[in-house]
C-alpha cells in the first residue's frame, strides 16, 4: 500500500514524517511492519496484513496528517 502525504489544502507535505497505521474498526489485528518513514512525501507499507474476514478501517497518522480508509473488506483465504 502507498500513498502520498497531504495537508488540508492538498499540499504535499515533503518533511519526513513517521506514518503508523492501525485498525479503526474491526476486531483483528494489523500485523506487519506498521510505522514506516515517508520519502518525498509518499509513504509506502509493503507487507501489512490481517487474518479475519471482515469489513474494516485503518487509520494512519504521523505529525499533523490524519487519513481513515472506509470499508475494506477483508476476504477469507483458501481453506488450508
Amino acid at each position: 500500500m502507498q500513498f502520498k502525504t497531504r495537508d488540508i489544502w492538498d499540499n504535499l507535505i515533503v518533511v519526513p514524517l513517521t506514518i503508523t497505521v492501525r485498525r479503526d474498526r474491526g476486531a483483528g489485528e494489523v500485523l506487519g511492519v506498521t510505522s514506516v518513514q515517508t520519502v518525498g512525501g509518499t509513504a509506502t507499507f509493503s507487507d501489512l496484513s490481517y487474518f479475519v474476514a471482515e469489513e474494516i478501517d485503518l487509520r494512519f497518522e504521523g505529525g499533523a496528517f490524519r487519513f481513515t480508509t472506509r470499508e475494506i473488506t477483508v476476504e477469507p483465504g483458501p481453506p488450508g
